[in-house]
């Protein structure tokens, strides 16, 4: 999206001074919003280089949500793209980071374009279920000695509202302790989900949206995945994801119903913001209720 305060010829005009900055000589040709980002305002665009070659790129805005949880978030995504992909993981190639936010009045970054596109629907869903289980797998051993500048996220630091759920859920986020930490703690990209894997003849080509990544419980990643595919695929390929990420990295489960709950709770809350229509929302929510119960139900003995 243009940004709310950005006609066209503003942020064409915005994108023309962003590219003298990281490519002298080179013109705009096009530029597009691609729609979906709900915490960052993502841009795609087309340059000319002084040598005729065509590059197609993307400039990500993070909004003010993900400002005020890290104000680094830019330097942080930026920096942490530009390991992996040295280290060959399916990520967008980093071009140029604007921390300052000089060019749109916050900080961005401009990466390579991915040809690629989601697929939510697979024709073989056994072999998706278990190649994103694999890939983050792979993620989670990576050495985090390598990102050093991520924050952490710890179980005691999550902040959820108990009200975003309802009944028996509630009352329990309400009295649960943070669980002490069993797992070696990983890299965690944060929202890994069906929207943000882009695959092109039949190959994972590149994982996207790495503003929320953090070292941290690899419970929080397969959580947040769970929730996600419960929503896009049914219960039984949750399931078989998890039992596919846990023979892959053998991590202890003991803790995934608080990471759930914690999970549930989040996304509860943030529904509402996401755009939807009003019938899927509330599919989404009886399917999330039956998520955070099953949690509940499976809670370990206070």
């Amino acid at each position: 999206m243009a940004g709310s305060d950005d006609t066209q010829a503003e942020l064409h005009a915005k994108l023309e001074q962003l590219i003298r900055r990281f490519a002298p000589g080179s013109r705009l040709l096009r530029a597009r919003p691609l729609e979906g980002g709900v915490s960052a305002e993502t841009t795609a665009f087309e340059v000319e280089r002084a040598d005729g070659g065509i590059e197609k790129l993307v400039v990500r805005r993070h909004g003010k949500l993900d400002l005020a949880r890290n104000p680094r978030v830019a330097a942080d995504e930026f920096a942490l793209l530009q390991v992996l992909h040295e280290a060959g993981i399916a990520v967008p190639k980093p071009r140029h980071l604007d921390d300052a936010g000089e060019v749109f009045a916050a900080p961005c970054v401009v990466l390579d374009y991915v040809e690629g596109e989601t697929e939510l629907a697979p024709p073989d869903l056994g072999d998706y279920l278990a190649r994103i289980a694999g890939w983050l797998a792979e993620l989670h051993a990576f050495d985090t000695d390598r990102v050093p500048f991520l924050r952490r996220t710890e179980a005691s630091t999550i902040e959820v509202d108990p009200s975003s759920l309802t009944g028996a859920a509630a009352a329990a986020l309400q009295r649960m302790r943070p669980p002490d930490q069993v797992n070696r703690s990983v890299l965690l990209h944060g929202d890994f989900w069906p929207g943000n894997i882009l695959w092109k003849d039949d190959r994972l080509v590149a994982v996207i949206d790495w503003e929320d990544a953090s070292i941290g419980d690899p419970l929080l990643d397969l959580s947040v995945s769970r929730l996600e595919l419960l929503w896009a695929f049914g219960v039984e390929a949750m399931r078989r994801f998890t039992d596919l990420h846990g023979a892959l990295t053998a991590i202890d489960l003991g803790n995934l119903p608080c990471w759930d709950l914690y999970v549930a709770a989040g996304a509860a809350g943030d529904l509402a913001n996401w755009g939807l229509d009003a019938a899927t929302e509330q599919t989404m929510r009886a399917q999330l209720a039956w998520f955070a119960d099953r949690a509940c139900a499976k809670l370990p003995a206070p």
